[in-house]
């Protein structure tokens, strides 16, 4: 359902064709995450946040 140019629907990872220039991001946040969701939609968009318990060192 859509509201102009609004997205009234909730996101979610989705299997992109392999050669689309969009639909990746979402999929790239659940797997590089612990947790993850959104907040939306508003007049200004959404916002997806994400958490991360991050361990490890930088390596040079």
């Amino acid at each position: 359902m859509r509201s102009g140019f609004l997205s009234l629907e909730l996101p979610e990872p989705v299997e992109p064709e392999p050669y689309a220039g969009s639909g990746r991001a979402l999929r790239i946040v659940a797997e590089l995450s612990d947790s993850w969701g959104h907040s939306g939609p508003a007049p200004a968009g959404r916002t997806v946040r994400a958490r991360s318990a991050y361990s490890g060192g930088l390596s040079r």
